[in-house]
């Protein structure tokens, strides 16, 4: 039997919902300040335990409001993303433990992440660490949570701020050298069924000067970008990379 492809073995953890090339000037997000899983109180006392019993394990965890995805279309080459609130504690409680739960009632929390190329070529990804709430040991891009304060450019929801501040949270890098941000498509994650917005970034620094900052990785990883380089890393190391890292590379495939 034909062995399937590396795209194809990449898609059984991730869901293509939108794929292409959007910009800051052609994303809209339409958003509702109000909880907007339907959670009934069966389903919150059982979000509730499963909170104490993760923050008992991991006492570093923190129940930030997060954004969740109620929908999302294209109209007239826009992509519009109709949102609410949830928070962290709703998503371990749903999607990280009843993803079969009806979809009216998981937290769907919208997660940033995508790839970072350098100057010279490179993509930069990392090896998460062990006090994170879900894949920890795993490779992964550079990312994290959409929120609805900290992310906001007059006075809506951005996505582009969220992901160029997880930049520069994660590595050394400082605003001015992101000389590009392009959004390539909305996924979802196959196991948990959490939607990511997946982005581009080109970096004015090279591999030698990029470090890591803060401690959501134990190591960075420099990929070459050439499609045959890709190929061989994801074929080699497909079972060890987190579902948003595998979204993120499906596109540099050829």
């Amino acid at each position: 039997m034909k062995e399937p492809s590396i795209k194809a073995q990449l898609l059984k953890s991730v869901i293509p919902l939108v794929q292409g090339r959007y910009t800051f000037e052609t994303l809209s997000i339409a958003h509702r300040d109000i909880r907007g899983a339907k959670i009934d109180q069966s389903q919150r006392q059982e979000i509730d335990r499963v909170w104490e019993s993760r923050l008992s394990a991991n006492p570093s965890l923190f129940d930030g409001l997060q954004v969740r995805l109620d929908s999302g279309q294209i109209t007239d080459g826009k992509l519009i993303l109709r949102t609410s609130l949830t928070s962290y504690s709703e998503f371990l409680g749903t999607n990280l433990s009843h993803p079969d739960w009806p979809d009216s009632s998981l937290a769907n929390p919208i997660g940033v992440s995508g790839i970072v190329l350098t100057e010279d070529g490179y993509l930069v990804l990392g090896v998460r660490a062990a006090n994170l709430g879900e894949y920890c040991g795993y490779i992964d891009t550079i990312g994290g949570n959409l929120s609805p304060t900290l992310h906001v450019t007059n006075d809506e929801i951005d996505p582009f701020k969220a992901f160029s501040s997880e930049v520069e949270e994660e590595l050394s890098i400082e605003s001015g050298q992101i000389r590009s941000q392009l959004l390539t498509g909305l996924w979802r994650n196959a196991e948990t069924m959490r939607p990511e917005l997946v982005f581009r970034a080109n970096v004015s620094a090279d591999r030698i000067s990029v470090g890591q900052r803060g401690h959501e990785h134990t190591e960075l990883i420099f990929l070459s970008s050439t499609p045959a380089d890709i190929i061989e890393f994801c074929g080699q190391h497909a079972a060890e990379m987190t579902p948003s890292c595998k979204a993120a590379l499906f596109g540099l495939i050829e």
